[in-house]
């Protein structure tokens, strides 16, 4: 691979990282408002992390759900709405769903009818005012358009800087707005301008990770690496030898996520780092340790990211290839 494609690459990859990140960051700061020990949490009854809810054999896959005590619920979608109309249209595909539902998730799991539903839209800063247009403007109050739902959804922009996120409703006539139902305190009269510290919901994050959409291959292999294989393989310093069936079944009893698939996908970019070997049997040989960083999983996505990128020679070899004879006519030469 040529260096040039081997940047773009890295690039590629550490951008999916970066989002996928970026969003474990909203949904926990929301989390910790709704369920921490602040005072909304008296009016929630339920805040689901993974919501998956059918309607007419359609599912609903929005970032969050929370269910209140009064029966009523917010729908929360985070949406990084590309050029192409394609993407807007997408979108607002999802938003109508979301703002017709009749039931969300309980503590248990079990779908319950609520007597009403909030749609939050959450986008980057810099496309916030364009979403307003995009999506109410140019679609919701075009009568052409099929993007019909009973009241406009509330478009929250949000940015960050090394301390803290900040979210504000978009200020516009057009904009939708969180109705509180009578409920105080309610997120609808903060989220005009809004300041969440990351320290605050920095507990939610390391304890539940992931989110409600397919896991990055490179953010995959950063939590494995330095969360996963060391408890579930003990710290062990030598190779060891991983079964995506097992990793995946730990992963699903801690956070509720993670398929064979999805860490197939994190090996195969570690093989690419030459930091595993396939065993063509369901396992894998890795590296017991990954590259020394001075920072924390930002900079192991880093020097991950470089390393597939790069394809460089492996470090671990498989089972196969340790236990493979020499020939008769290898030993001739």
């Amino acid at each position: 691979m040529s260096r040039s494609r081997g940047i773009g690459e890295a690039d590629r990859l550490l951008a999916e990282y970066t989002l996928y990140d970026e969003h474990v960051d909203v949904v926990s700061a929301f989390e910790y408002l709704f369920t921490g020990p602040v005072d909304m949490a008296v009016t929630v009854r339920h805040f689901e992390r993974f919501p998956k809810i059918t309607v007419d054999g359609q599912p609903n896959t929005p970032d969050f759900t929370v269910l209140f005590a009064d029966d009523t619920a917010l729908v929360g979608e985070i949406s990084n709405l590309a050029l192409h109309e394609g993407s807007v249209d997408k979108a607002c595909k999802q938003l109508g769903r979301y703002a017709v539902l009749s039931h969300v998730s309980d503590e248990t799991g079990r779908p319950v009818p609520v007597a009403a539903v909030d749609v939050v839209q959450y986008v980057p800063m810099r496309i916030g005012p364009d979403a307003v247009r995009r999506v109410i403007a140019e679609r919701m109050l075009n009568p052409e358009h099929d993007y019909n739902p009973p009241n406009a959804p509330c478009i929250v922009q949000y940015a960050r800087d090394s301390e803290r996120y900040m979210f504000q409703q978009i200020s516009n006539p057009m904009n939708g707005s969180i109705d509180g139902h009578g409920r105080e305190p309610h997120l609808g009269a903060r989220i005009g301008s809004l300041n969440v510290p990351a320290a605050l919901f920095a507990a939610t994050k390391a304890n539940r990770t992931f989110i409600n959409v397919p896991v990055p291959a490179l953010y995959m292999a950063v939590h494995l690496y330095t969360h996963t294989w060391p408890t579930q393989y003990g710290g062990r310093k030598e190779e060891i030898t991983v079964n995506p069936t097992d990793t995946a079944e730990t992963l699903r009893q801690e956070f509720r996520v993670g398929s064979k698939d999805d860490i197939r996908r994190a090996l195969d970019l570690l093989v690419a780092a030459g930091l595993a070997a396939d065993n063509k049997d369901g396992t894998w040989v890795v590296s017991p340790k990954p590259p020394r960083t001075r920072g924390g999983d930002r900079d192991l996505a880093q020097v991950l990211a470089r390393k597939a990128a790069e394809n460089p020679p492996p470090i671990v070899r498989s089972v196969r290839a340790k236990r493979a004879p020499r020939s008769e006519q290898d030993s001739l030469f």
